[in-house]
């Protein structure tokens, strides 16, 4: 099963330059919770700008297969290896970058997205957005639970959708 995972605001943004336009701890609490001693599936950018977590496993896709592959990181090159992902019985969590949202993004069974919320005091600049055109045409919301960061006091909705052609 393959299940996205981003957090965005409501125009899409998810990065600026190799990292994230926010440092929101209720999100990081949020992922970390979902995924600890799950699979992470990956663009080798998102892999290599991101920190190292424990208790979690990583499928990086990459069309340069260099990296020593170990029990904790498989690389794989081709479209298929990914899209079988989507079929198996253990859950991978796809978590980007926006290339492998738009590539993959219309085959994971649910989506976890954190909305985070903008208004005239909290704003976030970036050049890194989500294809958001795919949860439009290819999934049903199916919960939003709204949420202030308590350290931040920024506004999140953490929302979950189901695919389509999951029902």
């Amino acid at each position: 099963m393959l299940i996205g995972i981003v957090a965005m605001t409501e125009s899409g943004l998810i990065g600026k330059g190799d990292g994230l336009p926010w440092h929101i701890p209720d999100d990081l609490r949020f992922f970390r919770k979902l995924t600890e001693g799950k699979t992470l599936v990956a663009g080798r950018n998102t892999w290599e700008n991101m920190p190292r977590f424990e208790n979690r496993k990583f499928v990086l896709y990459t069309r340069s297969l260099d990296l020593e592959q170990t029990e904790n990181l498989r690389s794989v090159s081709t479209v298929e290896e990914i899209v079988n992902l989507a079929f198996a019985e253990e859950e991978y969590y796809l978590i980007g970058g926006a290339f492998m949202f738009k590539i993959f993004g219309h085959l994971c069974n649910y989506f976890y997205v954190t909305k985070v919320l903008e208004d005239e005091y909290t704003t976030f600049t970036g050049d890194v957005y989500f294809p958001t055109k795919i949860l439009a045409t290819n999934y049903n919301l199916v919960s939003a639970v709204p949420h202030r960061d308590e350290s931040t006091g920024i506004d999140l909705a953490f929302e979950l959708y189901e695919n389509k052609r999951s029902r």
